[in-house]
């Protein structure tokens, strides 16, 4: 919210504030060419008791009132400022594994022991937030994939759904990375006026149980339809500690004291296949054993699709010269009242 004047030039009319003032105190203090003795004491007797400070109030007024009518013409408003973006037209799809893997205790997050999972949700969280002009969905997947949000620029909710997804998310667990590429590709296709399009898959495993179609092929047909691919394998191999699901397979498990039970897995990372649907995807493939490691691949992510964005500022405007017009009509019409009765001069 701004305040000023669409006319502030009219402000010089001020300086005739004096000008009216000279005529207001001139016509006071005319006197009557012929003057009776008893009409001159009277005269006398009023300036006597106060004559000169009824002139004060009544200048006070009519510069009071000059001053609001000269500021109503001035036009005084507010605006309120709002932003347009125009973009280059990148649409996004975030694809993220959920699988149990993701429980793996093996990275630090804010100075602390983290998950996978904790990690990459902190991760694309700033990812997103950088990129204001972009359409972003997300797809997150373990067995089969799912729909966690469509191509938005509500990025706030984005977020919100973004930090909701959990392991064992109402799917089967295990990792199958071909299906959800298949569905990113699907909904990028659906934006007919996007310029540009990718996918960037995240995953810290390799595919089980093996797929009847290699996602090798997925991307192959993605970068057909002009999508760009992008895959990042997360985590550190060899045995790693791991925070193990309960045996409805959705929950974490947790002793008789309600701590979460921490145990050990063998990571696996299948580098070859990610690298080969991501060379086929006309994308590149990274590799992350840390969250520092990870937050350079989505920076050099970001740097290598940035968006050209056009930003337009508008200001808005609301008129308020009706109050300081109105507020002067009220003194000038208390000051021709005080001027014919309390301050009334006298001949």
């Amino acid at each position: 919210m701004s305040f000023d004047f669409a006319h502030p030039e009219y402000f010089l009319l001020l300086l005739f504030i004096p000008l009216a003032l000279w005529g207001l105190v001139s016509r006071r203090r005319k006197r009557p060419g012929l003057l009776f003795p008893a009409t001159a004491r009277a005269a006398d007797a009023a300036k006597a008791q106060g004559k000169s400070h009824a002139l004060f109030w009544l200048c006070t007024l009519r510069t009071l009132v000059i001053a609001l009518i000269v500021t109503a013409m001035a036009g005084p408003r507010f605006g309120s400022e709002t932003k347009e973006v125009e973009s280059s037209g990148i649409d996004i799809m975030l694809g993220v594994d959920i699988s149990g893997s993701m429980l793996a205790v093996d990275m630090d997050w804010k100075g602390k022991r983290a998950t996978r999972l904790e990690v990459v949700k902190g991760v694309l969280d700033d990812f997103i937030e950088k990129r204001p002009a972009d359409r972003i969905g997300m797809i997150a997947f373990a067995g089969d994939p799912y729909l966690v949000s469509p191509l938005t620029l509500e990025h706030s909710w984005l977020r919100g759904n973004l930090r909701r997804i959990q392991v064992g998310s109402v799917i089967p667990n295990g990792t199958s990375v071909g299906p959800p590429l298949g569905m990113a590709t699907n909904r990028l296709m659906q934006s007919k006026d996007s310029k540009s399009r990718i996918v960037i898959m995240l995953t810290d495993g390799r595919d089980e149980p093996v797929p009847p179609i290699s996602p090798v092929k997925y991307a192959e047909a993605a970068a057909a339809l002009g999508v760009k691919v992008y895959t990042v394998a997360v985590g550190t191999d060899g045995r790693v500690p791991s925070y193990m699901l309960a045996r409805d397979g959705k929950t974490i498990a947790r002793d008789s004291l309600g701590r979460p039970e921490i145990g050990y897995m063998q990571s696996s990372l299948d580098e070859d296949t990610l690298e080969a649907i991501a060379t086929k995807g006309g994308g590149r493939f990274f590799r992350a054993r840390d969250s520092d490691e990870l937050k350079r691949i989505y920076e050099e992510i970001d740097q290598l699709e940035k968006s050209e964005v056009k930003l337009t500022y508008r200001t808005e405007y609301d008129d308020a010269w009706l109050m300081p017009l109105c507020i002067a009509f009220v003194l000038f019409m208390f000051e021709q009242a005080l001027a014919s009765s309390f301050l009334r001069a006298l001949p």
